[in-house]
């Protein structure tokens, strides 16, 4: 806990949110997730501006979502959560139904071999990850508080969602960013 509050004390004036990855805490049980309350508590009392995003990439149905909430939202106190579209929108849609909590779809995951399932050719031409930027910009947005994330194809998925919606790009680092990533042209796809 002193550790973030530290990082928090050093970068509260650079940031809009911090992400935080919840199987850090998670795998030291007990003890980690309480610190990641107490951490998120500590945000919200002090920097109640800066919105906090859970890392965790769920997706679940009917009342698991509702315990998913209970964990993410109100215990820990969370204001985002990431969401993988890989199951299909019956797994998502109960996340979009709160408008006061923000839901971050993974479009294009990072990892090297995203791009084996990611990247694949559909019938009509497009990549699998273009109709994911497509469902999440189009049919899924119907309360405004969707955010899409992936750096390699940004420039590309930015014309398929368009300019309102925020974007988170992968960590600058061990994630494998690079800032010239965000501003060297990047192909479409």
């Amino acid at each position: 806990m002193a550790f973030n509050q530290e990082v928090i004390r050093q970068t509260a004036d650079l940031a809009i949110f911090y992400k935080m990855n919840v199987s850090f805490y998670a795998g030291y049980g007990a003890e980690g997730l309480e610190g990641l309350r107490l951490t998120n508590e500590h945000l919200e009392t002090h920097h109640p501006e800066i919105q906090i995003l859970a890392g965790c990439k769920r997706s679940e149905m009917g009342e698991s979502v509702k315990m998913v909430a209970g964990e993410l939202f109100d215990w820990l106190q969370f204001d985002c959560v990431t969401v993988t579209p890989w199951f299909g929108f019956d797994t998502l849609k109960d996340y979009f139904a709160d408008k006061t909590k923000g839901v971050l779809v993974c479009i294009h995951d990072s990892n090297p071999t995203a791009t084996e399932i990611q990247d694949l050719i559909l019938a009509d031409g497009q990549r699998v990850y273009e109709e994911v930027a497509r469902k999440v910009a189009v049919e899924w947005n119907f309360n405004g508080n969707l955010i899409a994330a992936y750096p390699q194809q940004l420039r590309h998925i930015r014309e398929i969602i368009g300019d309102e919606m925020p974007l988170l790009v992968a960590g600058v680092g061990v994630q494998g960013g690079k800032v010239a990533d965000f501003s060297e042209p990047m192909a479409n796809g």
